[in-house]
């Protein structure tokens, strides 16, 4: 079975943006972190997809959450 995409929270060019693995960016929150996990969550809820937020840094894995868990 096929892994579903996550929705991935980003810190790119000074703005945190909320994008699809493997797609484009979906929206841009500025200087909004908390903004921005919040959308990919409320995505995540809506389409039964994993949520990972990066560090500021672009490492991966900050915070991760698992469909159900939302």
């Amino acid at each position: 079975m096929k892994r579903k995409r996550r929705y991935y929270v980003i810190h790119e060019d000074d703005q945190w943006k909320v994008k699809l693995e493997r797609g484009s960016v979906i929206r841009t929150f500025g200087s909004s972190r908390n903004k921005a996990v919040r959308y990919a969550k409320k995505l995540g809820r809506r389409n039964n997809r994993p949520v990972m937020v990066n560090y500021k840094s672009g490492a991966t894995g900050a915070t991760y959450y698992k469909a159900s868990e939302l």
